[in-house]
């Protein structure tokens, strides 16, 4: 009889046990992929645990996803400092932050704060394996530290608003400030540059350090004569007013023969000039980041039609299988 009652137990016991593991199973399994309404995939274990311990996942629970509730209310900064984050995914629901600081988190190699439209402040100081960073459409940034990442550049075409830019102990090949015409304090030490774009119209009232960059190598400016430029430490690298004199072949040159454009400003139509012998795809965005206008160019001249977009500043965007150049486009 005690065979029977143990055996019906433990039938019993083995049956809930695996409805909770089905049960949990099925949850989990919804993230990645499409969570269920009012939920948000958190994929990187240490992340979704590093919002339990900081309490932004009010759920506690270790499943692979976050209330989007829960991501909303967070505002201020996200300090999740050395927490050994790999994938940030899920940040994009965090939609209320103006600053995050995922400073030494040495093995996150990517990170896109595009949605994150609040942001003033991004720390990635010491995030040894950082090689790609998007700020793209973030109007109101100010301050941005990627301080010991491997990022080669970051295209700052649309933070209109920042201040500071720390890269120091990085690996920027190019870099281009043309755009940010409040910027303060740039911080370029112990890179590899061979180009920097300073014609912002603020080389006044701007701190540029870049020793420890060898060179051969050009940092253009507005006004060679311009007075406060004897405050800047250059390192290798030489001060021209246009590519012209620059005596080196600069990234910026080489893209130049690869995709051009002309007329700019234009109105009505562009002329898109592509060195490129494959098809290849072109995009327009507007100075948010909205991806406005695409279209496909081919080796040689191509027209591009430009009537359905209004008067402002826009960016041109060429993608191959190797690199990404983007270009300045002013419509009239």
């Amino acid at each position: 009889m005690l065979t029977i009652l143990n055996l019906f137990f433990m039938k019993k016991t083995t049956y809930l046990f695996a409805i909770f593991i089905a049960f949990y199973s099925f949850s989990f399994a919804q993230c990645p992929g499409t969570p269920e309404p009012g939920y948000t995939c958190i994929p990187d274990a240490a992340f979704e645990q590093a919002l339990i311990n900081f309490g932004y996942d009010s759920e506690g629970v270790l499943d692979g996803r976050i209330l989007t509730a829960d991501a909303e209310a967070a505002n201020g900064t996200l300090g999740l400092a050395n927490q050994g984050l790999t994938d940030l995914t899920g940040l994009e629901a965090f939609i209320n932050l103006d600053g995050v600081d995922f400073s030494y988190n040495t093995a996150l190699a990517a990170l896109d704060v595009t949605a994150n439209v609040n942001l003033i402040d991004v720390n990635l100081e010491g995030c040894a394996s950082l090689s790609s960073l998007n700020v793209s459409g973030l109007t109101a940034l100010e301050n941005i530290n990627v301080y010991g990442s491997v990022l080669t550049t970051v295209d700052l075409l649309t933070n209109t608003s920042l201040l500071v830019f720390n890269a120091r102990f990085a690996a920027l090949q190019t870099m281009d400030f043309s755009a940010n015409a409040s910027i303060l304090d740039v911080n370029l030490r112990n890179n590899t540059l061979t180009f920097v774009d300073m014609r912002n119209g603020n080389n006044a009232l701007t701190v540029l350090r870049a020793d420890n960059n060898n060179g051969p190598g050009c940092i253009l400016v507005n006004d060679e004569t311009e007075t406060n430029l004897v405050n800047w430490n250059p390192g290798g690298l030489s001060i021209y007013e246009t590519e012209g004199e620059c005596p080196t072949l600069s990234v910026e040159k080489e893209n130049s023969t690869v995709f051009s454009i002309y007329p700019n400003p234009a109105k009505g139509y562009v002329n898109v000039s592509s060195n490129l012998e494959a098809t290849t795809n072109l995009g327009v965005y507007d100075i948010t980041g909205k991806l406005v206008l695409t279209n496909t160019i081919s080796f040689g001249n191509n027209k591009l039609n430009i009537a359905s977009l209004s008067s402002g500043i826009y960016l041109m965007r060429v993608s191959t299988s190797t690199k990404t150049i983007t270009k300045k486009l002013i419509i009239k």
